[in-house]
């Protein structure tokens, strides 16, 4: 078994893929590999469904050029044990990611910042099942996501 990242880093490495992700494909992946398919999403005191939210950050995002995506600080309240060799639990933090829209190849038109601070609880998805099957396999995905953001637009 390979060396699992603590509870903490994984959703800040989950979160950053989401963000670095140029294309739909890496987008795609980089969102399924972070939030269960039954995640239960509250964005700004409103409920929000897995699509509605997907929606959301891909609206933010596309089309991209690059992202920087900055974590000050993260917590997290880790279960026991008892629930596997992988650390789960409730993250807590805080990010700021720039995202520099425009056409790929072309003159960006407007800079995205997104500033958010968010709940992510952390627990290993039994749905999720590696292709092919593997031993060494980090089933990890967000089953409650709870957050607060916004978005300021920089038009070029």
């Amino acid at each position: 078994m390979s060396l699992a990242l603590p509870v903490a880093t994984w959703v800040q490495n989950a979160l950053t893929e989401i963000f670095n992700a140029t294309i739909q494909t890496a987008f795609d992946h980089a969102f399924d590999a972070c939030f269960s398919q039954d995640v239960a999403v509250v964005r700004n005191d409103v409920n929000v469904s897995r699509d509605e939210y997907k929606k959301a950050l891909h609206d933010i995002k596309f089309p991209q050029q690059t992202a920087t995506v900055k974590f000050p600080r993260s917590v997290s309240a880790r279960d026991e044990p008892k629930h596997g060799p992988l650390e789960t639990g409730i993250v807590g933090g805080f990010f700021e990611a720039q995202l520099r829209q425009g056409e790929p190849g072309g003159r960006p038109w407007q800079l995205n910042i997104l500033t958010t601070s968010f709940i992510a609880n952390v627990d290993n998805d039994a749905s999720v099942v590696p292709n092919p099957p593997i031993t060494d396999f980090d089933a990890r995905r967000v089953s409650k996501f709870t957050i607060v953001d916004r978005v300021r637009v920089i038009p070029f």
